[in-house]
């Protein structure tokens, strides 16, 4: 008997604060020592039908967010399924009959538009586009004027499309033109996702595109500053962005070099110091910089040559030592720290390819390590909210609502610890807490 009223105890404390869970299982503990008991039965009933009350409101709740997810892709056949379950769940509910009959007028009408869209596409030879609209109508409603049948015949058109793009890619890519390149490359990886060749290029021109789109923007920082006759700060911008695409050193050499380095000599001890002055407190990456803008405008220096070819083997000694424990902790399966050394080899060389290339391999494995972070960060945030349900039954509320701050510190969009959090601030108010 003790046993029983220990039970209810709990599970009536449970039910009056809305722990409808934890009080569902004190009361199937009194039902199991004692089947028949009426008042463990009763509640017992209520609490699983405020759990299914809850659990219903959680999946309308859910059910609009994936609505409004349909809404924005435009998907609107999904959406319309989804209304139709929560019709299900709620069939007195006249705004979502609303919803279903504007959502049918959207679908009919966007399976026309798109469908209208594909056949211009394909009449004027843009098959990428036109297999997109095409697919969005199938995605949308898969009955709509046998869309299957006319994109299984529009594959043969895309094996035609793909031919000729590739072939202009690859000669563009050998031109050097690497943006258009990536454009074409791109196109066939989206319609023939894999397709290993295509994939290779569209990260290779991506890379070699961004090194030069990166060029063409420290390019133009160094003409402006050139016409506000900051020579200094030109000749920088100029350095940096040759070492990233020597093809504009002709352009350079045509229009800048001869003015900057003339306007330059007057400063070059006070370059050279500065560039000495981070060398020496081990700023390596401060003072290259300096060291270059002096070796290029008086190659004849030898002091500027012997800081400059020091500074140049330290980094890479640093770089190359990074990256060897980068290796070794890859190796290791040490995914972390690897991630960690290879951006700092990144830092000391940020032109060498092969520790670019390894970093982009680390980088697709250390995503996962971010996924299993965030569950165990789930795992963390349960056993806090239950400790504070623990504390707070117990009577420590300032203790419970420390637990759920802590969860709501790891995860600060946790309704539920903000709900516990609230009702035990508001009991703690009726006490006369602070």
């Amino acid at each position: 008997r003790n046993r029983i009223e220990s039970y209810l105890s709990r599970g009536r404390e449970y039910y009056k604060n809305h722990f409808f869970e934890e009080a569902e299982k004190e009361f199937q503990k009194v039902l199991a020592v004692q089947p028949g008991h009426s008042e463990a039965s009763e509640l017992l009933n209520q609490c699983r039908k405020e759990i299914k009350d809850t659990q219903n409101k959680n999946k309308v709740s859910e059910y609009f967010n994936q609505v409004a997810k349909a809404y924005r892709e435009e998907n609107y056949g999904r959406a319309l399924q989804i209304l139709t379950d929560i019709n299900r769940i709620d069939p007195e509910n006249e705004l979502i009959r609303k919803y279903m009959q504007v959502t049918r007028i959207k679908w009919d009408g966007y399976c026309d538009e798109y469908y209208n869209k594909a056949r211009k596409m394909e009449e004027e030879g843009d098959f990428f586009l036109a297999k997109n609209f095409y697919i969005k109508v199938r995605n949308s409603n898969t009955n709509y004027k046998d869309i299957r049948f006319i994109l299984d015949r529009f594959e043969s058109k895309i094996d035609d499309y793909i031919s000729s793009t590739r072939k202009e890619a690859r000669a563009l890519y050998a031109e050097k033109q690497y943006n258009e390149s990536y454009v074409l490359w791109d196109r066939v990886s989206k319609l023939r996702p894999g397709d290993k060749e295509a994939r290779r290029f569209v990260t290779l021109t991506a890379s070699k595109a961004e090194r030069i789109i990166q060029a063409e923007k420290l390019f133009g920082e160094g003409e402006k500053f050139f016409t506000d006759k900051k020579w200094k700060e030109a000749l920088v911008r100029f350095n940096a962005s040759l070492m990233l695409n020597p093809g504009l050193k002709n352009n350079y050499d045509a229009k800048y070099k001869r003015t900057c380095e003339q306007n330059i000599r007057d400063q070059l001890n006070l370059i050279l110091n500065d560039g000495i002055r981070n060398y020496e407190s081990g700023q390596y990456t401060n003072a290259m910089p300096y060291l270059t803008m002096v070796f290029q405008v008086a190659p004849e220096n030898e002091r500027a040559r012997k800081y400059y070819q020091d500074a140049r083997t330290r980094m890479d000694e640093i770089s190359q030592g990074y990256y060897n424990r980068s290796k070794e902790y890859y190796q290791q399966n040490k995914l972390e720290n690897a991630y960690q050394q290879i951006r700092l080899a990144i830092r000391y060389s940020p032109y060498n390819e092969e520790i670019r290339d390894f970093s982009k391999e680390i980088d697709g494995q250390y995503s996962k390590i971010r996924t299993e972070k965030d569950r165990k960060s789930k795992q963390d945030t349960d056993a806090l909210l239950f400790e504070g349900i623990r504390l707070y039954r117990a009577g420590n509320l300032q203790e419970a609502i420390a637990k759920w701050k802590q969860v709501t510190y790891l995860d600060p969009n946790n309704a539920k610890a903000q709900d516990y959090i609230a009702r035990a601030e508001s009991k703690l108010k009726k006490l006369g807490g602070p």
